[in-house]
């Protein structure tokens, strides 16, 4: 059966992580390397959501072959019963058809997956309905990093479940989980009927091992040739900058995050989780929402601290610059300014940004000099009176 696509374009794997407040990463295809080394989540999806199931009648032949013991409300099943079984679990309106986290290794736990034959138990079965499908080239891969992947994976099939609300399907049953993923966020199993449909670990495999194609290979070990010699240089994140004391705040904010606040907002997510249907449970809402704040502000102080330059005030300088302090006038107005970085600034406290308008018109003068700053108000003229 060929699936169709939509004219209904849902948000994808992408747009619903952001949501919760995580760095996404990604896009890469189907079975290649994921440069992920950390636990996280990752998502399998379709570039668009198709209306039918795109099931490889042949993928489910050898799969029987492959695995004779499978059964299907435990009869021995044609590859035609196989396949109308799983076009039952595809949600037509959902390009999401995989959500998973690792403790340790999206990569890692990426590789394994594509590594196991369908059929077989080992290196991980995770996802291994995917490998019915004759769309595996089209699959792309997204993922992000985070320590409490246990509850983005929850909230991720959550938030499927809930645009796919429909009569006759429910997450208790797993019928509103994407099309790979067998167990709801509770732990109950999808009832698919489905029987001994993986080899034990210990029964010899018959399946060819996977193998990554020549094209695989080649993009995996790219050939590298140096860039000639007035190639202009790659962007690199623009620097945060930061006083020695916004230094000292960032490192302990970042700190109390990690150690204090994020254990104790886990601990609340799992608790609320618990009280029942996550679709009716404000307070594990209000918990998910307060996490991805957390970890939406790791990610932000993370960032600023790897870009973080320090200001090293020099007052040998007799001209304005980053951490500057500067006294003018403006219509016989007298005011002092510190010059510092856009994350420390605060203007009602006197610490103008070196990107405000005011703090990059003031860069460079000198005592004595008249700035002109062009405001929404109009312009405004500024008096150099002190430089310190």
């Amino acid at each position: 059966m060929t699936g169709q696509p939509l004219s209904a374009r849902r948000p994808g794997a992408s747009e619903l992580i952001k949501e919760l407040g995580l760095l996404v990463d990604g896009p890469t295809q189907w079975e290649r390397p994921v440069p992920s080394r950390a636990p996280g989540i990752f998502v399998i999806e379709l570039p668009s959501a198709l209306a039918d199931a795109p099931i490889d009648i042949v993928a489910v032949r050898r799969w029987l072959e492959h695995v004779p013991a499978l059964t299907l409300d435990g009869e021995t099943p044609a590859p035609a019963d196989v396949a109308r079984r799983l076009h039952e679990f595809w949600l037509p309106n959902e390009p999401i058809l995989f959500v998973g986290r690792s403790a340790k290794s999206v990569g890692s736990r990426l590789a394994a997956m594509y590594a196991t034959p369908l059929g077989d138990s080992r290196p991980h079965s995770g996802g291994h309905w995917l490998r019915t499908l004759s769309v595996l080239p089209e699959l792309r891969v997204w993922w992000a990093e985070t320590d409490a992947h246990e509850e983005y994976e929850d909230a991720l099939l959550s938030a499927i479940a809930e645009r796919n609300a429909a009569p006759g399907r429910d997450l208790a049953s797993g019928g509103l989980l994407p099309f790979a993923n067998m167990m709801t966020p509770d732990g109950v199993s999808k009832a698919h009927g489905l029987g001994k449909s993986l080899r034990a670990a210990s029964e010899p495999s018959t399946a060819p091992v996977a193998r990554p194609s020549r094209k695989a290979l080649t993009q995996r070990q790219p050939r590298r040739t140096p860039p000639p010699r007035d190639a202009p240089l790659r962007p690199t994140a623009a620097p945060t900058y930061l006083s020695h004391e916004g230094l000292d705040q960032l490192t302990s904010e970042l700190d109390d995050l990690r150690t204090r606040q994020r254990p104790v907002i886990i601990a609340r997510v799992a608790a609320a989780r618990e009280l029942g249907d996550l679709r009716e449970n404000a307070d594990y809402e209000y918990a998910r929402k307060e996490q991805s704040f957390i970890e939406g502000r790791i990610l932000a102080v993370e960032q600023m601290l790897r870009t973080g330059v320090v200001i090293e005030r020099d007052e040998s300088l007799d001209v304005i610059h980053l951490g500057s302090t500067v006294e003018v006038e403006t219509d016989g107005d007298h005011s002092i300014y510190v010059i510092v970085g856009s994350t420390e600034a605060k203007p009602a406290s006197g610490r103008l940004s070196n990107e405000s308008p005011v703090g990059r018109a003031l860069l460079g003068a000198r005592e004595g000099d008249e700035v002109v700053v062009e405001l929404p108000t109009g312009s405004t003229t500024y008096r150099v009176i002190a430089v310190h």
